[in-house]
């Protein structure tokens, strides 16, 4: 049985993989590290939230694979203001191109 790593970190990339898992990018003190989390996706998965983007959490795993999360901060809202900001930027280049396409 391999022994379970406890790291801290914050998810800077969230990728769906299959339909209920995930592939993120940790940022830790030590570096990034790639690591999926099975069943994430699921409607009822304890891992759901902590495998969102920006969220802060103490992640237990046990080689590449999330077993576990101690969530310290979500960060939801950030998502939401960059998915505008990208948005607004879009328009703003489509706007100075002189069209609509």
């Amino acid at each position: 049985m391999k022994n379970t790593e406890i790291v801290t970190g914050i998810i800077v990339n969230a990728l769906k993989v299959k339909e209920f898992d995930v592939r993120v990018k940790i940022l830790t003190a030590e570096g990034l590290k790639t690591c999926t989390a099975t069943g994430a996706l699921k409607p009822n998965a304890k891992l759901k939230s902590a495998v969102q983007i920006f969220t802060v959490a103490e992640f237990s795993l046990v080689g590449t694979r999330i077993i576990g999360a101690h969530v310290f901060e979500t960060n939801h809202a950030i998502t939401k203001d960059i998915k505008k900001i990208s948005k607004e930027d879009f328009d703003k280049m489509h706007g100075e191109q002189g069209g609509k396409r």
